[in-house]
Formats: structure tokens, sequence, C-alpha cells
């Protein structure tokens, strides 16, 4: 076995093979082992939905366009922050409403 590989135990689930540190017991392996695969399997489902034929051809693109003179406007008075929790990251959902 290679000398870098010999720091993890190795575990081989759904044909693909997770490294987990030493030190974990079987239980908590297993544990880390599930959850790296439920969110493999999570986000392979938001994809599919976010790509697929039905939800696009559902999704209505028209909406009221906002005047880029307001936009700056409102840019300008919050400082490029988030009047809410006055973040300059990306916006979250609760930043955006509905006028």
């Amino acid at each position: 076995m290679h000398e870098a590989w010999s720091k993890y135990d190795l575990w081989l689930y759904q044909n693909i093979l997770y490294g987990t540190s030493k030190g974990y017991t079987k239980q908590q392996g297993k544990l880390l082992i599930l959850e790296s695969a439920d969110s493999g399997r999570q986000k392979f489902e938001r994809l599919a939905t976010k790509f697929s034929k039905e939800r696009t051809e559902d999704v209505n693109y028209e909406r009221t366009r906002i005047p880029e003179n307001v936009r700056i406007e409102v840019w300008r008075r919050d400082q490029g922050k988030c009047s809410g929790c006055g973040s300059r990251m990306k916006w979250k959902p609760h930043e955006v409403e509905a006028a």
C-alpha cells in the first residue's frame, strides 16, 4: 500500500473508495461515509431538478424589471450591503423580497 494511504482507514461503499482518518470507530467511519454519499446524492438530485425539461418548461422567466436608476440608487443608499444583515457577500433567500 502506498505510504500516503497508510494514514487512512479505507472503505468501499457502492463501488466508491472512501478514506477516513485513523482514530474513528467503525460506526463513526460508517456515518461519515453515509453522510458523504448522501450529500453527493442530494447534489445530483438538485441538478436533475434544476435542469429537468419538465421544470424548465414550467418556469416563467417574465418578471418586472427594476429600472437601472432605481437599482443604482438602492445600491448607493445601502453602500452595497444587505439592508437586513449588513453582509456584502452573496445574497441569501431571506434578503430577496417580492415587491
